[in-house]
């Protein structure tokens, strides 16, 4: 492994090794704690650091929190377990949160250190190992606070630094090679059958795309640099200009080109989820009216709108990604517009899944309001015909007939004769059997083949 290879597989662990320990204190609440981050302590060994330290807790001990989510140099591993058992030995607590599938990756010595440690400190050193819901969680979590960390770093670096340092910033981005790192981990992680979670490729996909943005920025201020050190006349700069702009262009296609396949790799992901959910909230619907029931309204609604939104955004993305691709090409609107028609094509059988849910939703909510004017108008004429009931019965009574006077009283809520109630639903069965069938074909012809596009 080459130099720049093995300096791109360093960046993309380090970033999932950040995002899991800014995860960690999100989660935890580390920081409403009192917690600070990657605090020097040092030890016989040295210094090590860790991760989290609360300064003072329980009985004015400090508390560290080291976190490990995979591979990590064992030499490092080992130092930091002995100098956190100084730490304990001081009467000092540490947690060592851990991914449990990792723990394989913790070096022999350091692994019967820590089980020592465990035997002769217990209560004050405490390992939780987290299982792989528990460790996506967490990622995800620290996935979206390292994104906003690094957006905030990047408007601070172009508002603060200086040109040549921006340059360098830029070199030290290289979101070329990890993205191609990224994509080699992607790829891998395919072939064990063990996909990355798709919050962390749509984390990286969006992180790749704030790098490759800046970076195409600053090729452009360099451009207008070298413009100006020209010092021609405005005719030969804007020929330069539109040379320059091409070639800049050119190097940010080739140097997006693994974040675009990550990109590419993120939105079928998003579509597979998609036609899952949507598939579970159609079978649910037919569930509920084999059995007779009526779909849970809200629900329904809701679910309707968020695989809606969700497919929305898909697309969108899909086309601001494609709309950067084909930066600089001849006829890009007309290309953009075919794309489109593509795209819609591709999502079809998906929408129209989509929109079976709304349709049933939609019934429901017009047969509640149709269950709500019936009872409405059965309530208006069944005291109509309790108050002619009443005045017959006081007439009979009058005239001294008590008799029938009686007999009215045993007429008491029932409707008039030749008087029929609304809200009778003769085809009841018929109706619902028919419309579960329906939704049962339009699920087999659609969204099934809408997995094969």
């Amino acid at each position: 492994m080459g130099w720049s290879a093995a300096n791109a597989a360093f960046r993309a662990q380090w970033l999932t090794g950040k995002a899991f320990q800014l995860g960690v204190g999100k989660v935890f609440g580390l920081e409403q704690r009192g917690a600070q981050q990657e605090v020097v302590v040092p030890t016989s060994q040295g210094r090590i650091v860790a991760d989290w330290r609360i300064p003072e807790i329980d009985m004015h001990r400090a508390m560290n929190i080291e976190t490990k989510s995979g591979r990590s140099d064992h030499e490092r591993d080992l130092i930091q377990m002995r100098g956190y058992g100084e730490r304990l030995e001081a009467g000092e607590k540490v947690v060592l949160i851990t991914r449990a599938a990792a723990d394989k990756d913790l070096s022999k010595e350091a692994r019967e250190l820590r089980d020592r440690l465990l035997k002769m400190y217990p209560g004050r050193f405490i390992v939780k190992a987290a299982n792989e819901r528990v460790y996506k969680r967490i990622l995800e979590a620290g996935m979206r606070e390292l994104k906003k960390n690094l957006a905030q770093q990047v408007q601070q670096s172009l508002g603060k630094v200086a040109e040549k340092e921006a340059r360098a910033a830029d070199r030290s981005l290289a979101v070329d090679s990890l993205g191609r790192e990224y994509l080699r981990q992607v790829q891998d992680a395919r072939t064990r059958g063990q996909d990355v979670p798709v919050q962390e490729l749509r984390t990286v996909v969006e992180l790749l795309a704030i790098m490759g943005k800046v970076q195409l920025e600053n090729d452009r201020k360099n451009n207008q640099r070298n413009i100006t050190e020209l010092g021609q006349g405005f005719h030969h700069n804007k020929a330069v200009e539109k040379t320059l702009e091409h070639q800049t262009q050119e190097r940010h296609a080739e140097r997006m080109d693994p974040a675009h396949q990550l990109a590419h790799e993120l939105y079928d992901r998003e579509r597979a989820l998609l036609v899952t959910q949507t598939n579970a909230a159609i079978e649910e619907i037919n569930r509920a009216y084999e059995r007779g029931q009526h779909i849970d309204l809200a629900k329904t609604q809701e679910q309707h709108l968020a695989l809606g939104n969700a497919l929305g955004a898909i697309q969108a993305s899909e086309m601001a990604l494609l709309k950067d691709i084909s930066q600089g090409i001849g006829e890009q609107k007309g290309w953009l517009q075919g794309m489109a028609i593509i795209q819609s094509e591709k999502d079809f059988a998906l929408a129209k899944g989509i929109e079976a849910i709304g349709a049933e939703a939609a019934a429901e909510e017009q047969r509640r309001a149709k269950e709500k004017a019936d009872l409405e108008k059965t309530r208006e004429i069944m005291d109509q015909a309790e108050a002619q009931r009443k005045a017959q019965q006081r007439a009979y009574e009058a005239r001294g007939m008590p008799e029938m006077a009686q007999h009215l009283e045993l007429m008491k809520g029932v409707a008039p004769p030749g008087v029929e109630l609304p809200g009778a639903e003769e085809a009841h069965e018929v109706t619902r059997e028919g419309r579960a069938a329906a939704r049962e074909r339009e699920r087999n012809r659609g969204l099934d083949k809408g997995r094969e596009r």
